[in-house]
């Protein structure tokens, strides 16, 4: 009987909504933030049930086993380092424009976290362009989630 772990089933239900969905996540919370800077009533309460529920989905998504099983175990570990960066960056994200403390280290973390990931994914994707090993739409998330991280972190919210 094969047993399975609770971390990895869930992981691998939300991986596959999260690869579904990820251009609509982004989307989302790139509009959230835009309600952010205009201060309309109720956006910061929504913000905060959006970015949590996000970070969370990117936390557990770093436990689902991995598609290739070509991974290599450096290869493993690249990949739940990035879905922990990506849900370290939302929370500091979401403690930046509640302008609670602690905010920008989180960013800060998350961002070099994102940095070094993208940074070893496309040192992969140069050595061994055949192999598929990280799916285009985490490039994405990771270059857009770069590029908000980046922006909260050095405005003045």
């Amino acid at each position: 009987m094969e047993t399975v772990d609770p971390k990895a089933k869930i992981g691998d239900f939300i991986q596959s909504k999260i690869l579904k969905f990820e251009l609509l996540i982004l989307a989302i919370i790139v509009f959230i933030l835009i309600l952010t800077f205009l201060n309309l009533p109720f956006v910061r309460l929504i913000a905060t049930l959006v970015l949590m529920t996000v970070s969370i989905f990117y936390f557990f998504s770093a436990f689902a086993t991995p598609a290739n099983p070509g991974f290599s175990s450096i290869d493993l570990f690249f990949n739940k380092l990035t879905a922990l960066g990506c849900s370290v960056s939302v929370i500091g994200v979401l403690f930046r424009i509640q302008h609670w403390p602690n905010g920008k280290t989180m960013v800060t973390v998350g961002l070099i976290t994102m940095i070094i990931s993208l940074a070893y994914i496309i040192f992969q994707k140069n050595k061994t362009p055949e192999i598929e090993i990280f799916s285009k739409l985490i490039l994405v998330r990771l270059i857009i989630l770069i590029l908000v991280s980046s922006g909260v972190l050095y405005l003045a919210i």
